[in-house]
């Protein structure tokens, strides 16, 4: 009996992991919603899916959120990775690379931590 709850069990956390993967990667952000609300929803569904043992990388959470704007921030993601290769990010962006970046996305009217040289890369 055991053995049966427990492979039904299973069977519905992989269906979990597949369904909160597949919102990850196909999240888009709405023309109606703010962009504090969507990075939130980005950040939710991620912080899901390392509850049930997926741990998703600052670079791809990065990736996901820059993919997931709509065409009208096409300009700003290309600065945003045009600073970010220009401050020599090679390998693996780190939690403050994230933090740099939603704050661009937040207030991108602002200098960013990059340019007043408050940030740091640890690559």
């Amino acid at each position: 009996m055991w053995l049966i709850l427990q492979s039904i069990h299973e069977g519905t956390r992989w269906a979990n992991r597949l369904a909160l993967e597949r919102r990850l990667i196909l999240l888009k952000m709405g023309t109606d919603k703010s962009m504090q609300e969507h990075i939130n929803k980005v950040n939710k569904t991620v912080d899901k899916l390392t509850s049930v043992g997926v741990p998703i990388k600052e670079t791809f959470r990065i990736i996901i959120l820059l993919a997931s704007l709509p065409d009208l921030y096409k300009h700003m993601i290309t600065s945003i990775e045009s600073r970010l290769d220009e401050d020599g990010l090679k390998k693996e962006a780190t939690p403050e690379v994230l933090a740099y970046v939603t704050k661009r996305l937040l207030k991108p009217d602002e200098l960013s931590w990059m340019e007043s040289g408050e940030m740091m890369l640890h690559c």
